[in-house]
């Protein structure tokens, strides 16, 4: 590892130890021993199985209760009076806000052999024995060769942390950037050599500050740097003070381009403006960041339109993919805005969720689907003894089940169990309520493998581009009083709405943002309605002339973008200029032709209708046919009823702009020789 990385982890960490964060991870080392003694007890029985794995990562997780404690230690230890004095440990840990501080990657192992389970258990009973870090590599190298899929040492590295973490560092996906940054190609056991230079550097006895540390430490260009301590990541705040907000300006101006800039700073709890930065710097890797939130749902992209409607963005009755041999069914299906609400606001009460599982509801319905599908059989169990159901399929909104009885036919709602894992509601002892509890438990055991939990709320992004160019209250519906920052849940003024397709009770979360972009020169639409845009805050985009580095020929692109603009301010308004975008990838002449043919001269014809006598003075003879075609009069048909109308039109002029193919460099210098306009007199 280099020197001067070694150095620099040593001034930053030298600062870290100032920290709540810092002080906070050194009182909850108590939790070490109690640990360790955890899998020294059930490693002495006989068979190490999924389920006393299982045990390990719950146990050890920052979330679990006692109640959960009190199940999983009766699955790891056998003798009931060992087991009662972990219990009393634990309740007094737990009074003193002692906890495990390994947030598990993931939360039911299932899938180990019983040969995989003989070398995990032999891989920890020799970490208790191990002396010194090369004995460590050694182990875990060797367990490695062992190819055990989907067992990995994200999972395990915390056992063996808390059964020596003087010399077993904790290594999982927070962590992934630093190692390449420090050059760690990833194996545990190299890790283990380049830790400990690290811990040696910084004179810690144990790797559980250094775990702290990394997990608040951010790279940007090859550069170590901390993050803010004592903060969550928030887009309430100045990162971000609005959780509406539209970019306006005219076309050409960056404004879909910077939404993509503005959407990776909210996700990534970071300031718009210097993710901008970046992205002049970089744009293909804020690009590359911005696809990845977007692959992982963490981005939705939209256009408004003149067909876009409620039923799009919200929800509505349509018709279902056709099945073979059936008649078309319809359904509630949810729509862009519905759907990204839900996955926003299951992050948000996971993170918020009181109990020992903060899992999405998304994730282990999805991974319980699975299961479903791979048996069908599946049985769920019910209060009375004895009795089972079984489900027989699944729609948007509803599940099939048969009734022990055999009588099939009957629907449970997806949206009531949901409301019943968030504890949004409770379970009732009648009807169809009583078949929601054996769900629930299923639910419960069926947390996907490898789907880490959070450790804050995700923060959500909807884009609509050109926003302005649908029928904006239609779209929105009722929705519009619940984008307010108040109206969201969890605020004082948190408010529901009932949803008039599905009956659906409804709010927006706080974890989720709306971009917009608006063309502020487009007339085929109308303005904003009032109503909605005091729910926006409006950052304007500008023509950035000074953006323009590059020259066409002698052309200087500056100087010719800003006599435009000067110009048009004049005969029209700052809503009618020309942004820099459209002449951001000229740098020679034949380009410029190929700009003002494609984009700047059918948009000025856009801009002035046909009035030619205004162009001309935007652009100038060079960019016109002479001498202009004078009417004499004579030109109109013999028409015995005229009024006169005819002679209105004479001496008017005819104009006809050049094809840009034809325009040569000394016509585009003229623009740039012209005297600019002082926009400041």
């Amino acid at each position: 590892m280099e020197a001067s990385k070694i150095k620099k982890f040593k001034e930053l960490f030298d600062e870290f130890k100032s920290s709540n964060e810092y002080r906070s991870r050194k009182e909850q080392s108590k939790f070490v021993p109690f640990a360790r003694k955890i899998i020294n007890e059930t490693l002495k029985s006989s068979n190490l199985t999924n389920e006393k794995l299982t045990s390990f990562v719950n146990i050890f997780s920052p979330d679990c209760r006692v109640k959960n404690f009190k199940k999983y230690i009766n699955e790891c230890i056998q003798g009931e009076d060992l087991r009662e004095e972990f219990i009393s440990k634990f309740i007094s840990l737990d009074k003193e806000k002692i906890k495990g501080y390994t947030r598990p990657a993931v939360r039911t192992i299932t899938y180990l052999t019983p040969e995989d389970l003989f070398y995990v258990k032999d891989m920890l009973i020799e970490a208790m024995k191990v002396k010194n870090v090369e004995e460590a590599r050694e182990i875990v190298d060797r367990f490695s060769a062992k190819g055990i899929k989907r067992f990995l040492h994200h999972v395990y590295s915390p056992w063996l942390h808390y059964i020596n973490p003087a010399i077993f560092p904790i290594i999982n996906e927070p962590h992934k950037s630093f190692r390449e940054w420090i050059g760690s190609n990833g194996n545990y056991g190299n890790c283990i050599v380049d830790y400990y230079q690290l811990l040696n550097a910084v004179g810690e006895v144990d790797y559980g500050q250094i775990d702290t540390f990394l997990r608040h430490i951010d790279i940007k260009e090859d550069k170590l740097m901390i993050k803010q301590m004592n903060t969550v990541k928030s887009n309430t705040t100045e990162i971000n003070k609005s959780l509406n907000t539209i970019l306006y300006g005219p076309p050409g101006t960056g404004k879909t381009f910077h939404s993509i800039s503005y959407a990776v700073a909210i996700v990534e709890g970071k300031s718009p403006k210097l993710v901008i930065e970046e992205a002049k710097k970089d744009r293909l890797a804020i690009k590359k960041r911005f696809d990845d939130h977007l692959n992982n749902g963490l981005v939705v992209f939209t256009t408004f339109h003149q067909s876009m409607s409620y039923e799009d963005f919200i929800e509505g009755i349509k018709p279902l993919p056709p099945e073979k041999d059936q008649d078309l069914k319809y359904d509630v299906v949810d729509g862009i805005f519905k759907n990204l609400c839900r996955s926003a606001e299951s992050n948000w009460l996971s993170y918020n969720r009181k109990g020992d599982n903060n899992v999405t509801f998304e994730d282990v319905f999805d991974e319980l689907k699975e299961k479903w599908e791979a048996d069908t059989e599946m049985k769920f169990g019910m209060k009375t003894e004895g009795k089972e159901f079984t489900i027989t399929g699944f729609s948007n909104k509803s599940i099939y089940f048969k009734k022990a009885s055999g009588r099939e036919g009957h629907t449970l709602s997806i949206n009531t169990l949901r409301d019943i894992y968030y504890k949004k509601r409770a379970t009732w002892g009648n009807g169809v309520g009583i078949y929601y509890p054996g769900i629930i438990e299923k639910l419960e055991y069926a947390v996907p493998i490898y789907k880490e939990n959070p450790s804050e709320p995700n923060n959500y992004v909807i884009i609509i581009d050109e926003i302005n160019r649908g029928n904006v209250s239609q779209i929105f519906g009722e929705l519009i009083t619940l984008l307010e920052d108040d109206k969201r849940i969890g605020a004082k003024e948190a408010l529901k709405i009932t949803l008039p397709y599905s009956g659906d009770q409804f709010a927006v979360p706080p974890n989720l943002s709306v971009v917009g972009t608006m063309n502020t020169a487009d007339r085929s639409v109308e303005a904003l309605d009032t109503a909605l845009r005091r729910r926006f805050s409006f950052v304007p985009m500008a023509p950035e002339p000074e953006e323009l580095k590059k020259q066409a020929g002698q052309v200087n692109l500056q100087t010719l973008l800003r006599t435009l603009n000067n110009r048009l301010i004049i005969l029209k308004d700052a809503d009618h200029t020309i942004g820099h975008a459209l002449l951001w990838e000229v740098d020679s002449i034949e380009k410029l032709k190929a700009a003002f043919e494609n984009k700047i001269l059918p948009l000025l014809q856009e801009y002035f209708y046909n009035d030619y006598e205004k162009l001309g003075l935007v652009l100038g003879d060079a960019f016109f046919q002479l001498p202009h075609k004078r009417v004499g009069g004579n030109e109109f048909a013999l028409f015995s009823g005229s009024s006169g109308l005819s002679g209105q039109y004479k001496n008017k002029y005819i104009y006809k702009l050049k094809n840009a193919k034809d325009l040569e460099e000394a016509d585009f210098l003229t623009l740039t020789q012209a005297p600019a306009i002082n926009e400041d007199q």
